[in-house]
C-alpha cells in the first residue's frame, strides 16, 4: 500500500540499491494505477528510469520512462515532473551511447523547467545538460554549466536531497572533465571537495565515481599504490550495487593499471574477463574500441604481433567518429599504427621489402583519400555557394522558392471536370495550410490535405499538377526542403540536431528520405551544409 514510508524507500535506495528501488517503484505504479494517483503514477515511472540506470539496464529503462512522459503528457502534470523525465530518458540515452538522441530531449526538459519557475529542478535540468555536453565532446561548455550549477546551489543554499546530489555529483563530472583535460591539480580539487560531500550519504554509486577518478589521477602521476588503492575501492563499491557495466569499467581501468605497471598478463586477464561477459551477454557491440586497443598495446608489449595486430584492427572497426570528413582521415591515421605493428613482425621475420611495400601502400591510399576529399570538398563548396546566392537573391528580390521542381510526368493534368471557382478554392486551402506549415507534419499526405481543404484526392491532385507542374509528393518534398535551408541559415540551435531529428522536425520518418531529397535538391548532403553554415556564422 501506497505510504511515505514507501515513497522514501524508493528515493534512499536508487543509488544504493537499485533493485530494492525498482521492486518497490513497481509497487507503487500498480497500487497508485489502481487507486488513480496520477502524480505518484509519474514518479513511480521516474524511479524506474532512474534506478534502471545505476543497475544498468538502459534500454528497460528508457522503456519506463517513455511511458512516464507519454503518462505525464496525456493527463497533463506539473511542468517539474514533465521536466524530470526528460532528464532521465536524456541521461538513459546519453549513457547508451545515443548522444544526438540525448540531446534534443535534454533541451525539452529545460524547457518543461524553465516553465515550471522552479530553481530546485532548473538545478536538475542544468546538470543533466552539463553531463550532455561531456559526453558530446563539448567540454569547455559543460564546465562553465557544471560551475554556475554549484554556484546556484551554494548561493542559494538549497540543501534539498536532490540538490545536494547535483552538487557533489557535478564534482564528480567536472573531476572527470579535468582528467581528459590533464589538469590533474583541478582534478584534485573537486575530488577532495566532492569526496568530503558524499561521504556523508550513502550513494554508493557516485562515490564508487570519486575513488575511480582518484585511481586515475594517480595513475596519471605514476603513483602507483595509491592508483591501486582507490581504483580497488572503486570496484569493491560498483559490485556492492550489482551494475555490471561499472564492474566492467572499473575492471578496464584497472586492466589500464596493470599495464602501466608492466603486469601485461594481468591486464590481459582483466580485459578478456569483460571481452566474455559481454559475449555470453550477447552485447559484444557494447564493447568499447579502447578495450580493444588496451589489448593490442598488451600484446605488442609481450612481443606476440599477430594478437596485437587482430585487436589493433578490432579497435579500428569499433572506432567510430563523427564527423563526416575526418572519419576516412581518422581511420588511415590508426591504419598507421597497424603498418607500425606489421613493419615490427617483418623486422623480427627479416622480410624488410615487404614491410616497404605495406607501408607504400599506406601513404598511396592515404594520399588518394586526401586527393579525393579535396574533390569533393572544391564541388561541396561550390554547391553551397551557389545556394547562398540563392537564399540573398530571395532576401533580396523577395522570389517565392529557393527549390522548385518540375516533374516531366504528371499524374493528373486534364482539369476539366473541375469548374474554377473549385479550383480556386483548392489552391486557396493548399496557401492557407502553406502559410500554417502543414508540410512539416508526419501525417500531410494527398488524403489528410484533401480532407483538410474539403475536396477529394482527385481533384487536389489535378490542381496541384496544372498549377505547380508537379505531383503532389514533389509538391510537398519541395515545401519542406525550402523551408529546412532556411530554418537550418537562420537557427544555429536547430543546426545541433541530429539528421534524424531535424528529419522528425519537418516531417519525414527517416533521416535517408530527409537526406535524398535534400541532396538532389541542393547538390548536397544536409550534414556538409550545416557544417559550412556552421564554418560562416
Amino acid at each position: 500500500m501506497y505510504s511515505q514510508q514507501l515513497y522514501d524507500t524508493i528515493v534512499e535506495n536508487t543509488r544504493v540499491n537499485p533493485k530494492k528501488t525498482i521492486a518497490y517503484a513497481k509497487k507503487l505504479l500498480a497500487y497508485s494505477k489502481q487507486n488513480k494517483k496520477l502524480d505518484s503514477v509519474a514518479i513511480a515511472y521516474l524511479y524506474l528510469a532512474k534506478a534502471g540506470r545505476v543497475e544498468g539496464i538502459y534500454k528497460e529503462a528508457l522503456g519506463f520512462v517513455d511511458e512516464g512522459i507519454s503518462f505525464a503528457q496525456k493527463n497533463n502534470l506539473s511542468n517539474s515532473l514533465l521536466a524530470e523525465l526528460h532528464l532521465a530518458k536524456a541521461n538513459n540515452l546519453a549513457d547508451f551511447g545515443k548522444i544526438d538522441k540525448a540531446l534534443p530531449i535534454m533541451f525539452v526538459g529545460i524547457n518543461y523547467a524553465k516553465k515550471s519557475k522552479d530553481l530546485k529542478t532548473q538545478v536538475l535540468l542544468n546538470h543533466g545538460l552539463g553531463y550532455i555536453y561531456y559526453a558530446s565532446g563539448k567540454r569547455a561548455e559543460a564546465i562553465q554549466i557544471l560551475k554556475d550549477n554549484i554556484a546556484t546551489i551554494e548561493t542559494n543554499q538549497l540543501l534539498d536531497r536532490k540538490s545536494f546530489e547535483v552538487f557533489y555529483k557535478g564534482m564528480v563530472m567536472l573531476s572527470q572533465i579535468y582528467l581528459v583535460e590533464k589538469q590533474n591539480d583541478s582534478a584534485v580539487l573537486y575530488l577532495n571537495k566532492g569526496l568530503k560531500h558524499v561521504l556523508t550519504t550513502e550513494d554508493i554509486f557516485t562515490t564508487s565515481g570519486f575513488y575511480r577518478n582518484l585511481g586515475l589521477v594517480y595513475l596519471d602521476q605514476k603513483k602507483y599504490d595509491l592508483a591501486y588503492e582507490n581504483l580497488i575501492k572503486s570496484r569493491d563499491l560498483g559490485k556492492q550495487l550489482g551494475n555490471k557495466n561499472e564492474d566492467n569499467s572499473n575492471t578496464f581501468y584497472l586492466a589500464k593499471y596493470y599495464y602501466e605497471t608492466s603486469n601485461f598478463k594481468k591486464s590481459i586477464e582483466e580485459l578478456e574477463s569483460v571481452l566474455s561477459y559481454l559475449k555470453k551477454k550477447n552485447k559484444v557491440d557494447e564493447v568499447i574500441p579502447e578495450v580493444y586497443k588496451l589489448l593490442g598495446k598488451n600484446y605488442k608489449a609481450l612481443g606476440d604481433y599477430e594478437l596485437a595486430n587482430k585487436y589493433y584492427e578490432k579497435y579500428i572497426i569499433n572506432f567510430k567518429n563523427s564527423s563526416e570528413d575526418l572519419q576516412y582521415v581518422n581511420a588511415l591515421l590508426q591504419q598507421k599504427e597497424l603498418s607500425d605493428l606489421e613493419e615490427a613482425k617483418q623486422q623480427q621475420q627479416r622480410k624488410l621489402i615487404y614491410s616497404l611495400l605495406i607501408s607504400g601502400v599506406v601513404i598511396g591510399l592515404l594520399l588518394f583519400v586526401l586527393v579525393t576529399l579535396s574533390k569533393k570538398r572544391k564541388i561541396a563548396s561550390q554547391k553551397f555557394e551557389e545556394l547562398l546566392a540563392k537564399i540573398n537573391s530571395l532576401e533580396k528580390n523577395k522570389q517565392e522558392v529557393l527549390v522548385d521542381v518540375k516533374d516531366k510526368v504528371l499524374e493528373e493534368k486534364n482539369t476539366v471536370d473541375i469548374h474554377k471557382e473549385t479550383f480556386d478554392e483548392i489552391l486557396k486551402g493548399l496557401a492557407q495550410l502553406e502559410k500554417e506549415q502543414y508540410f512539416l507534419k508526419q501525417d500531410c499526405n494527398s488524403y489528410n490535405v484533401a480532407k483538410k481543404i474539403k475536396t477529394n484526392t482527385s481533384y487536389l491532385s489535378k490542381v496541384v499538377n496544372a498549377h505547380y507542374q508537379k505531383n503532389f509528393n514533389t509538391y510537398i518534398n519541395d515545401l519542406r526542403i525550402n523551408y529546412v535551408i532556411l530554418k537550418l541559415k537562420e537557427d544555429t540551435r536547430f543546426r545541433s540536431y541530429s539528421i534524424q531529428s531535424i528529419s522528425e522536425e519537418i516531417g519525414y520518418k527517416s533521416s535517408d528520405s530527409f537526406t535524398k531529397y535534400f541532396k538532389r535538391r541542393t547538390g548536397l548532403l544536409p550534414s556538409i551544409y550545416i557544417k559550412k553554415l556552421n564554418n560562416i556564422t
